[in-house]
C-alpha cells in the first residue's frame, strides 16, 4: 500500500572460502532464497515478455566464458535430484507452466511425459511445487497494474542483509548470535546434508527418514550428544571445539557413507535410545517368550533386569559428569543379555564414584571405552579399602558428589523400607524430583563470630564442614538453600518442614538430626560414620 516503505526480509549468512570465488555456501537463509526464486519465477510467468530479462537477472548470473556468455543459476540446491527439479521448473524459462499443469491435474490418468517428469519425487520437490502453486494462486488474482507494482516493490523496496565469513565455524557462531529468538543451528544439522549428498540416490529418502526418526526420539540437544558419542566411539578421542569440521572429517572419510546409515546409525541409535529413554521388557523370561525385539536387534531382558538397569541409569544421569555415555552406548550396542547389562551398569557406576574419591581422571570416557572394547574389567585397578578411606575425608561440596550420594542413600533407604511395593523402587526418584533437591551444610563453611556452631569444634572445622556427615538434603522450592549461615536450631526447625514428596516428612537421611538442639562434633562423627557405612554397603565389591 505504501510504495515508499521498506520491507526487511532478515539476514542471510554465507561462508565463502575464497573472497574472489563466485560460489559460497548458505548457512542460514536457504528457505528465503528458494521462496524468492519461486516468487520471481511466478512474476516471469504472469508478466509480459518485456520484463522477462529483468526477472532472469535475479534467477541467473550471466558469465563470460571462452564459448561466449552463459547463464549460471544464482542458487544451487545441495541435493542433486532436487537441484535438477528446481532448475528445470523454477529457474528455467518455460518450466513453471509444466509445474502448474501437474499441480492442477494431479488426478489425470493421461498425464504426458512432461507432467510425469514434473511429478515431485521427494519432500523437497513437493514443497517446491506446493509453494509455486501458492504463489501463482495469490498473484494471479491481481490486476496487471497491481501485479507490476508488486514486482517493482519486491525489486526496489525489499532488502536482505548479507553476512559473509571465510569459515564454516565462523558462520555458525554468527548464526547463533543473530538467531537468539530461534533454535541454534547445530553442527549436526549441516552434517545431515553433507552425508545425504553422497549416499546412493535410490536410498536417500530412506536414510533421511531413518535420521529423522532418531532425531525425533532424542530431541535436538540429545541428538547432538548422540553424535558426540558416536564420534568418540569411532575416532577414539573427544569431540574437539570445532565440532562441525571434526564430524565432517570423521564421517565423510569413511569409505562408504551408506554403511553408516545401514549399521552404525541404527546400532548406536537403538543403544543410545534405550539409555536415554529406558530399557523395556516383554515380561518374565519363559521358554515360550524369551526375547524382546527392538528395531531388528534381539535383547533378552526380563522385567526385573529392565527395572534394575533403569534404576542404575537414573543414578548415572545424576552424576556430575557424562563421560559414561560413550562406553555405555558401545556396550549396549554389542551386548544383548539383561544379566550382562545389569552387571555392566552396576560396575560402571561403582567405578565412576570410587574413582572420584581417588581424584582420578574418570571423566575420560574414551579410556573406559578402550577397556570395554578390549573386554577388560575397567574397575580392576581400584583398591576399595583405599577408596573408602579417602571418601571419609573427601570434599563432598565442591565436587558435587555429596548431593549424589545423599540422593543415592535416600533412594536406597526408602526402597528397603517399602519392598512390599514392587513399583516403589522405580518411582522413588521421580517422587523426589532430584532437580529440585540440593544440599546444605549443618556447620556453615564460613565462620561467624557469634555463631554457636563452632563452640564444640576443633581447628579442622572447615574440613569437617564439607564432608558427608555435615550435609543434608533440602528442598530448593522451599528456599532452604538460603539458610547457609543460620545457626543449627533454626536450620533444624526449617528442615523438619514439608518434604519434597508432599508429606510433612523429612528426608530419611536427615532423620538423625531430629531432636538435637546443638550440632556438636560428636554428633557429626556419628552421622558421618553412619552415612559412610551406607556408602560402603552400596559400593562394596
Amino acid at each position: 500500500q505504501d510504495k515508499k516503505s521498506f520491507y526487511f526480509l532478515g539476514s542471510i549468512i554465507i561462508s565463502r572460502n575464497n573472497t574472489m570465488d563466485n560460489e559460497c555456501q548458505v548457512i542460514d537463509g536457504q528457505q528465503r532464497l528458494i521462496t524468492l526464486s519461486i516468487l520471481f519465477s511466478t512474476f516471469r510467468y504472469l508478466l509480459d515478455d518485456i520484463h522477462s530479462p529483468t526477472v532472469n537477472g535475479h534467477l541467473f548470473l550471466k558469465l563470460s566464458t571462452r564459448e561466449g556468455p552463459r547463464d549460471e543459476p544464482m542458487l544451487t540446491l545441495r541435493m542433486k535430484d532436487d537441484n535438477e527439479y528446481f532448475h528445470t521448473f523454477i529457474q528455467r524459462k518455460g518450466g513453471f507452466g509444466q509445474l502448474l499443469a501437474v499441480s492442477h491435474d494431479t488426478d489425470s490418468e493421461d498425464a504426458s511425459l512432461e507432467h510425469t517428469v514434473a511429478w515431485p519425487k521427494t519432500d523437497a520437490q513437493r514443497h517446491i511445487q506446493e509453494n509455486a502453486k501458492c504463489c501463482y494462486d495469490l498473484l494471479n488474482i491481481l490486476t496487471p497494474n497491481n501485479l507490476y507494482d508488486l514486482f517493482e516493490y519486491t525489486l526496489k523496496q525489499c532488502f536482505l542483509i548479507n553476512v559473509s565469513t571465510t569459515s564454516i565455524a565462523g558462520a555458525f557462531r554468527i548464526f547463533t548470535s543473530l538467531n537468539g529468538r530461534g533454535l541454534p543451528l547445530s553442527p549436526v544439522d549441516k552434517l545431515k546434508a553433507d552425508l545425504l549428498d553422497v549416499v546412493t540416490t535410490s536410498r536417500r529418502e530412506e536414510y533421511a527418514r531413518r535420521w529423522d526418526k532418531y532425531e525425533a526420539k532424542f530431541g535436538t540437544n540429545d541428538f547432538v550428544k548422540f553424535f558426540s558419542v558416536v564420534f568418540e566411539i569411532t575416532e577414539k578421542r573427544p569431540l574437539p571445539g570445532d565440532s562441525y569440521t571434526a564430524l565432517q572429517e570423521a564421517f565423510l572419510k569413511q569409505g562408504d557413507v551408506n554403511q553408516f546409515f545401514e549399521t552404525s546409525l541404527p546400532s548406536y541409535g537403538d543403544a543410545f535410545d534405550m539409555i536415554l529413554n529406558g530399557f523395556k521388557s516383554n515380561g518374565a523370561v519363559t521358554p515360550k517368550k524369551k526375547k524382546q525385539r527392538l528395531d531388528g536387534e534381539t535383547y533378552r531382558i526380563s522385567v526385573a533386569e529392565a527395572s534394575k538397569i533403569n534404576d542404575l541409569l537414573v543414578y548415572l544421569k545424576l552424576l556430575p559428569n557424562e563421560c559414561w555415555w560413550t562406553p555405555a552406548t558401545y556396550f549396549v550396542s554389542t551386548k544383548k543379555d539383561g544379566s550382562t547389562l545389569c552387571d555392566f551398569f552396576r560396575n560402571l557406576e561403582r567405578y565412576l564414584v570410587l574413582n572420584r574419591f581417588l581424584s582420578l581422571p574418570s571423566e575420560d570416557g574414551v579410556k573406559i571405552l578402550e577397556d570395554v572394547e578390549a573386554d577388560r574389567p575397567f574397575n580392576n585397578q581400584l583398591n576399595p579399602h583405599e577408596c573408602f578411606r579417602k571418601a571419609a575425608q573427601f570434599d563432598m561440596v565442591s565436587t558435587g558428589l555429596g548431593r549424589y550420594l545423599l540422593l543415592r542413600i535416600e533412594n536406597d533407604s526408602r526402597s528397603n523400607q517399602n519392598r512390599s511395593n514392587r513399583r516403589w523402587s522405580n518411582n522413588i526418584l521421580k517422587v523426589l524430583k532430584p532437580k529440585k533437591v540440593w544440599v546444605d551444610t549443618l556447620l556453615p563453611q564460613a565462620r561467624k563470630a557469634d555463631s554457636l556452631h563452632w563452640a564444640d569444634w576443633n581447628h579442622n572445622s572447615y574440613c569437617n564442614a564439607v564432608r558427608l556427615g555435615n550435609l543434608v538434603l533440602v528442598n530448593r522450592e522451599a528456599g532452604l538453600t538460603q539458610n547457609k549461615q543460620l545457626d543449627f536450631d533454626t536450620k533444624r526447625q526449617r528442615l523438619e518442614g514439608r518434604g519434597v514428596d508432599g508429606n510433612h516428612r523429612s528426608f530419611l537421611v536427615n532423620e538423625s538430626i531430629k531432636g538435637l538442639t546443638q550440632w556438636r562434633l560428636q554428633d557429626f562423627k556419628e552421622r558421618h560414620d553412619f552415612l559412610m557405612l551406607r556408602v560402603r554397603e552400596i559400593y562394596a565389591p
